[in-house]
């Protein structure tokens, strides 16, 4: 979080110098004086993905199932599935049509979902967050399985307004540029065809 540091003024040119300057720290900062939308965002979705965890009525084996899809749903809610496609796609994404991206969003999406929404809310806890004009980072960390924490990053970007996740970092490991390697790999031996065959096929295991 931006903050900011006053001293004793002490003569007129040095307060002088002090209002020049916070003027032009003003103009270059006015694109970022909204920080804390991102972290509040995230920590309002784990609050809601904990309070889906513990409830009462959720609870039982038969309902373990039904809890994981409703805290997907939340979690999903933040998330930029087009652009987390676009990204993992690159330079395939502009060569196919508006119909085909579609496509690829929709087979895609449960695979990413499967990723961002594995989270246990009561082992996440928040750290800090940087903000640059529509660009922010908001750092986590996580207990595995083994009970040792995974420093996740979560990247989001505003669009129109809305802040929302378009990547995650689970450990230095990105998780769109790790789709990118393999996906690259799948059109550069055969075609873009073969890797939407492939997600969909993917998709119909689940």
């Amino acid at each position: 979080m931006l903050r900011y540091v006053f001293g004793t003024v002490m003569n007129k040119p040095i307060h002088l110098i002090s209002v020049i300057l916070l003027e032009l720290y003003c103009l270059i900062a006015a694109p970022m004086m909204e920080a804390g939308e991102p972290l509040d965002l995230m920590q309002s979705t784990l609050d809601r993905s904990l309070e889906l965890f513990k409830d009462p009525t959720l609870q039982s084996k038969d309902k373990e199932k039904e809890r994981a899809e409703r805290i997907r749903e939340v979690v999903s809610s933040i998330v930029d599935f087009q652009e987390m496609t676009k990204l993992a796609l690159g330079p395939q994404w502009p060569r196919i049509t508006p119909t085909e991206q579609e496509e690829v969003v929709r087979l895609f999406r449960p695979l990413l979902e499967e990723i961002t929404s594995d989270w246990n809310p009561e082992k996440m806890t928040l750290g800090r967050e940087t903000i640059e004009r529509d660009f922010a980072q908001v750092e986590s960390s996580e207990i595995n399985s083994h009970g040792y924490p995974i420093p996740v990053v979560y990247k989001l970007r505003r669009v129109d307004g809305t802040w929302k996740i378009y990547d995650e970092v689970i450990g230095n490991v990105s998780v769109v540029n790790n789709f990118r390697v393999q996906f690259d790999r799948v059109t550069a031996k055969s075609s873009f065809e073969e890797l939407t065959k492939l997600l969909r096929e993917k998709g119909e295991k689940k």
